[in-house]
C-alpha cells in the first residue's frame, strides 16, 4: 500500500520502535506536521480510518499518518502462563459455547486499552508511563475467582483475577490521569485486576453459568508484577498478535 510521496514498508519488516514507517515525509520519517493525540475508536463516526483499506487490522494511514492498535498490560510470567494454559484447556473441556480463547503467549493482566491511535503518540505515552512506573513497586496479585464481563449469567468474557491490591488501583490510576491529559476517556469503573480467558462469540450455553461456578482454581496463585508493557495488537484471522513496544520496570 503506497502513499504519495511516501514508501511503506511491508508488516513483516516494520521495526519495533515507532517512528521509521513512512520515508519521504519528514526528518525521520515524521510526517512534516504533528497530528492531534485524540484517539479515534475503531468504529467511531469521527474516525475517518473507518471505510479506509486496512492490513489485518494493524493500522491505517491517513494523509501519511500511521495508526496502530495499542493497550497497556502487566507482564505475567511464563509459569503462571503454564498454569494458566491448563486452566484454560479444562474449561474448554466445559464449556462448549463458541469462543475465542486466549493463547498461552497472550495471557496478561489487562490495564488499559487505547484502541488505535497515531503512531507519533507513542513517543508521549513513554513518558507518562515511565512516570507512572517510576512510582510503583513491584507487588503479587492473588488470583483467586473466576468471573465474566457482564456477568456469570450472561458471559461475554471470562477471566480470572482477584481483589486488587492498593499498588495496582494506584498505578491504574496514575496511568488513567496521565491518559487524560493526552486526550484519552478515562474509565469511569473501578478497575478489577483480570486476565482475559475467552471471549464468547457465539449464544451463550443454557447453563454455563453452572459450568463456570464448577470450575476449580489452582491453589495459592500469585502473580509477581514487576512490569508495565506498552503492546501494539495486530489483528489476524488466526487470532491476535501482540508485540511488546515499552517494557517498563516498576521502580518505585
Amino acid at each position: 500500500l503506497m502513499t504519495p510521496d511516501s514508501r511503506l514498508m511491508t508488516p513483516a519488516s516494520w521495526p519495533l520502535t515507532p517512528l521509521y514507517y513512512c520515508q519521504s515525509l519528514g526528518e525521520q520519517g515524521r510526517p512534516p506536521l504533528r497530528t492531534s493525540l485524540r484517539p479515534l475508536g475503531r468504529h467511531s463516526s469521527n474516525n475517518p480510518c473507518v471505510s479506509a483499506p486496512r492490513n489485518e487490522g494493524l493500522c491505517d494511514i491517513i494523509a501519511g499518518v500511521i495508526r496502530v492498535r495499542l493497550f497497556f498490560s502487566l507482564t505475567i510470567d511464563a509459569k503462571t502462563r503454564k498454569i494458566l494454559a491448563a486452566l484454560s484447556w479444562r474449561m474448554q473441556q466445559k464449556i462448549t459455547a463458541r469462543a475465542a480463547w486466549v493463547k498461552e503467549e497472550n495471557l496478561h493482566i489487562t490495564t488499559k486499552f487505547l484502541g488505535e491511535v497515531d503512531s507519533t503518540t507513542i513517543d508521549d505515552l513513554s513518558v507518562i508511563s515511565r512516570r507512572v512506573t517510576e512510582r510503583i513497586a513491584p507487588f503479587i496479585l492473588t488470583i483467586d475467582r473466576i468471573d465474566a464481563f457482564p456477568s456469570l449469567a450472561t458471559p461475554r468474557v471470562i477471566w480470572v483475577g482477584g481483589k486488587g491490591p492498593p499498588q495496582f488501583i494506584e498505578l491504574v490510576d496514575r496511568l488513567e490521569r496521565e491518559l487524560e491529559r493526552l486526550g484519552f476517556p478515562a474509565e469511569q469503573r473501578r478497575p478489577i485486576p483480570h486476565i482475559t480467558m475467552a471471549r464468547i462469540k457465539g449464544r451463550r450455553e443454557q447453563d454455563i453459568e453452572e459450568k463456570i461456578r464448577a470450575i476449580s482454581l489452582p491453589d495459592a496463585l500469585q502473580v509477581e508484577v514487576s512490569q508495565l508493557t506498552l503492546n501494539k495488537s495486530r489483528l489476524t484471522s488466526k487470532g491476535p498478535i501482540y508485540t511488546p513496544l515499552l517494557e517498563l520496570p516498576l521502580t518505585g
